[in-house]
């Protein structure tokens, strides 16, 4: 039994999502659509790749912000886009409310509010299988820091619509009654010196409140997958600039849900190889031994439901 809580800095969750990057667009095309759901219009952005063909069903990945973020800078920092036109994958970038996610934390606009954003979730999922050419056995979701908090309750919420999940320097916390009645393949990529969400858990940031230590949650579900067999592998340097990265796989799992961490070591609050206009001082170092977004396709493409 898991549970989670957590305040973050204000500026904490719009480090990802503020880059002049132009090379995020791909050679597909994207749309921005929105819908009423529960009284209040939600937005979200739609990337077709390249070769989208409406008569070929797609695989899905709905990308979630961080805090005080949106679903465009989400789209333009992540670089997800390229990656999708290469594995034909229609991306989904949607905005929370009031730039939050309500991820059973019970803090923000959206917990505030009270809003309900695994129904959310849940109706996008079913606007763009009704709309779009969709494998809806192949969806997934991922996302960063709070968006990587709102997508870890849905691998608990949600997983019968979704088939695998990821998240970049979120976690869960102490305050988040979920159990899990079924595997989840999930990936988890975090940065060992994280100024905002500690990598070994505690006390996040300045809000009082505490996360599960991502070592912690990794065997959390590795446990719950019947995980047997655990490797561990030395990345290359990519620069000498004082970060390294290990790939700890858990596999011999259940249904094949394997479990993956990539522990960037003397790495921050950041989205490895994305694109951030807040520097070092801030969130401190990136990893450059991955890419996390490719990373994260390559571990979705893997699972259907």
């Amino acid at each position: 039994m898991l549970r989670i809580v957590g305040v973050f800095l204000v500026f904490s969750f719009m480090i990802f999502g503020l880059s002049c990057n132009r090379e995020f667009k791909g050679d597909g095309k994207t749309k921005k659509q929105s819908f009423t759901f529960d009284g209040e219009k939600r937005k979200f952005r739609i990337y077709f790749p390249k070769n989208y063909d409406e008569n070929v069903v797609h695989p899905v990945v709905i990308a979630l912000h961080g805090r005080f973020g949106k679903g465009k800078q989400m789209e333009k920092s992540s670089l997800f886009n390229p990656i999708a036109d290469e594995n034909n994958v229609i991306m989904v970038y949607p905005d929370g409310y009031e730039k939050s996610w309500n991820d059973g934390r019970g803090e923000g606009p959206a917990a505030d509010a009270n809003i309900d954003d695994v129904g959310f979730i849940n109706a996008l999922i079913n606007l763009i299988i009704g709309d779009y050419a969709v494998d809806d056995s192949r969806i997934y979701v991922c996302g960063m820091s709070n968006g990587g908090f709102m997508s870890m309750r849905l691998a608990h919420e949600l997983n019968h619509r979704i088939a695998a999940f990821g998240t970049v320097t979120g976690s869960l916390g102490a305050n988040y009654n979920a159990s899990l009645n079924q595997t989840v393949p999930v990936i988890l990529i975090a940065g060992t010196e994280d100024p905002l969400v500690p990598y070994n858990g505690g006390q996040v940031a300045e809000s009082g409140t505490y996360s599960i230590g991502f070592e912690d949650l990794f065997e959390y579900y590795a446990s719950n997958n019947a995980c047997s067999t655990l490797n561990i592998e030395q990345l290359p340097q990519v620069n000498d600039d004082g970060v390294t990265t290990e790939k700890w796989v858990y596999s011999d799992c259940t249904n094949n849900a394997k479990c993956v961490l990539f522990k960037n070591i003397g790495a921050g609050h950041t989205w490895p190889s994305g694109e951030s206009s807040l520097g070092e001082n801030t969130v401190g170092k990136e990893s450059s031994e991955i890419n996390a977004s490719r990373e994260l396709m390559n571990f979705f493409l893997q699972y259907e439901l």
